[in-house]
């Protein structure tokens, strides 16, 4: 198990208290703390974790990489550290590896819940991240690596996240991935996600993300995969966010 984390002194507790609670336990909880100036790494010292702390932030890429080294499990499962798993979401991830030995990784569907209400805006963004996935269950071109798991020999037959790309690695390490693996998107693999609560930070995050999903449709168009995230015009749609503002501090 391999958690970057980077001040999300807020969640931390409840993701590891989750990665506890499975039903098949990991042999090996790695934390790699990216710099945190919070209270993140305190959180992380409560559990019989490995600790691996940063004293420069490298980004999410460096972050895994460096969890990778510092574990020892054949099945290595990224979790991003503002998500709580279900408690048979290893177990299940790994009875998926096991099924089809032509599948390289398994990545996983959000909760249409959120790991802490924090109001109308959270709940709309859970949903929408919970719906885009549920939809596009089964084989894909791209795999998230917030919730999922790859074979070690798998991730070292393919190389390591670039360092070098701190969005969108995802989407580069997929490509690389994807040419000899298949990639699977499980509604059995779930957890639930503290996600962004107020309304300009989202807005502000969907026209990024907007950005960041062009590479991502033109993989799956190419491959033929079933991963959408957002309909045509809802992309275009955030990436105008930006014109509307000044409209926005007229009225």
């Amino acid at each position: 198990m391999i958690i970057p984390n980077h001040n999300y002194e807020k969640t931390l507790r409840a993701c590891l208290e989750s990665v506890y609670a499975q039903t098949l336990r990991p042999l090996d909880v790695v934390v790699v703390d990216d710099a945190s100036t919070d209270r993140s790494r305190d959180i992380a010292r409560a559990f019989p974790c490995v600790l691996v702390a940063r004293p420069e932030n490298g980004g999410v890429s460096a972050a895994r990489n460096l969890g990778v080294a510092a574990s020892a499990g054949q099945v290595l499962f990224f979790l991003d550290s503002d998500i709580a798993l279900a408690p048979d979401a290893i177990e299940n991830a790994v009875d998926l590896l096991m099924e089809d030995p032509e599948t390289g990784c398994v990545h996983g569907v959000l909760d249409p819940e959120p790991l802490y209400d924090d109001g109308p805006v959270e709940v709309y963004h859970c949903l929408h991240a919970h719906f885009w996935r549920h939809r596009s269950a089964g084989i894909v071109g791209t795999a998230f690596f917030a919730l999922a798991a790859i074979e070690r020999h798998v991730f070292e037959a393919t190389g390591p996240f670039d360092e070098n790309l701190r969005d969108s690695e995802d989407v580069e390490y997929s490509d690389r991935l994807a040419a000899t693996h298949r990639i699977r998107l499980s509604e059995r693999v779930t957890g639930r996600h503290d996600d962004v609560d107020r309304l300009l930070p989202m807005l502000t995050e969907q026209c990024r993300r907007s950005q960041l999903l062009v590479p991502v449709a033109a993989v799956e168009r190419r491959r033929g995969g079933g991963l959408r995230a957002n309909r045509t015009g809802g992309v275009l749609a955030a990436g105008l966010v930006p014109l509307t503002l000044p409209l926005a501090l007229l009225t």
